[in-house]
């Protein structure tokens, strides 16, 4: 993590001195490198009381902390400071230490804490673009990650995976809320788990009237910006792709957070009923997986007692050309398919406006990623068709910058 810490200190140090309450980090044997300046195997420089005002010396001119931040940041680090252990840390902005495989991280926004998987690429720098993976009702982010294996394509393509987790609602024998947690339980690993606790807010249904009040939105929204300052990720290569519940989830990131996607993918999720009337803050490109024989989420759409909880797949393609000001027939063609699979898939893609939209109907298909396998018996979900969907979604997002 410090690779890149100790090649600045020859730049940075020479020119600064930082005075303190000259309390020293308990972790690991330390070391003066400059004058009232020492730091411990770990690259931790000395701590200084929280309460005080820390100063620097730089070319004999004092300067409070928030420079040598600033001073940090040109020289591609950051400065943190940690209220538990009263220490301070200059550190890489990107741990590339911990490339090449899938890490656990946390979060906390609107007072819950967050859980997420990512996986970093062999190959990894700063620049690469950034996809999030969205798990379906009762889920998580490794079922999620499984499914679709995009820290497989990650790894080939070279880019950023993170699979957050939805919130879970944790409920008293009278159908009260009593906790909200985001902790990565299944009800596949769980059956005790109600599934629909489950659950993101997307706008479709909120699971039992329970999260409604659940800022998901907001969630991704701070994920991003933990990506793009930690890792520094390519802000306009930013990506969501989701199934079933996370599909429809990437709808409504679609909707409200569409200037920060370059592209929004929904596998059998189309546009809920809850946000069918909202207009989408920006243009970005849209592409939808939907399957005609889906038992689970009904290719033409669910209203119950007059109330529209989704809307169906030929709504949600008029919701996008509408607002994307798409005018025109769509370019039809048949995906290859894959020897022995019952299922074909359709594509169609229509002429460009503000915005893009791509639409993909799995004939004879069920509720499941394509490729992702069959992992419920064909009578509760349906077909799984086995084209490969992580590939086709990648090139269509890749399209974007063609």
């Amino acid at each position: 993590m410090f690779k890149k810490l100790r090649s600045t200190f020859t730049m940075l140090i020479p020119f600064i001195m930082l005075f303190s309450t000259a309390v020293y980090a308990e972790q690991g044997q330390t070391r003066e490198i400059h004058q009232g300046v020492s730091v411990n195997l770990d690259g931790q420089l000395m701590s200084f009381d929280e309460d005080s005002t820390p100063f620097i010396v730089d070319d004999r001119t004092f300067v409070p902390y928030v420079a040598l931040r600033a001073m940090a940041e040109t020289l591609g680090m950051a400065v943190e400071f940690d209220v538990h252990t009263n220490t301070v840390y200059l550190v890489s902005q990107v741990d590339t230490t911990q490339s090449g495989g899938l890490l656990n991280g946390m979060l906390v926004h609107d007072n819950i804490e967050r859980h997420f998987h990512y996986f970093l690429p062999s190959n990894f720098e700063v620049g690469m673009p950034l996809l999030i993976s969205l798990h379906g009702m009762g889920s998580n982010s490794l079922g999620s990650l499984d499914n679709t294996q995009w820290h497989t394509k990650a790894e080939q393509e070279g880019f950023v995976v993170v699979a957050p987790n939805s919130t879970r609602v944790i409920l008293d024998d009278a159908g009260n809320v009593v906790d909200v947690v985001s902790d990565g339980m299944s009800s596949y690993d769980d059956p005790t788990l109600v599934q629909s606790h489950i659950a993101w807010n997307a706008g479709h249904f909120a699971a039992t009237g329970t999260l409604t009040y659940v800022d998901d939105v907001g969630y991704i929204d701070a994920l991003i910006d933990y990506f793009i300052e930690q890792y520094g990720v390519d802000s306009d290569k930013i990506f969501a792709a989701g199934m079933s519940n996370g599909g429809f989830f990437a709808q409504k990131l679609a909707v409200r957070l569409g200037d920060r996607f370059a592209a929004v993918a929904s596998v059998t999720g189309p546009l809920g009923g809850q946000i069918m009337d909202e207009t989408p803050v920006a243009p970005t490109r849209m592409v939808l997986f939907m399957a005609d024989d889906d038992p689970v989420v009904l290719f033409d759409g669910l209203v119950n007692d007059g109330v529209v909880v989704y809307l169906s797949t030929h709504e949600t393609t008029e919701f996008w050309l509408e607002h994307f000001r798409i005018d025109g027939e769509p370019v039809v063609t048949y995906v290859p398919q894959v020897p022995g699979d019952p299922t074909r898939i359709v594509r169609h893609e229509f002429p460009p406006g503000a915005g893009e939209f791509i639409l993909y109907i799995i004939e004879d298909g069920g509720h499941a990623w394509p490729g992702g396998g069959q992992y419920l018996p064909v009578q509760f979900i349906g077909v799984a068709s086995e084209v490969d969907a992580t590939e086709l979604i990648w090139l269509d997002f890749m399209k974007v910058f063609d």
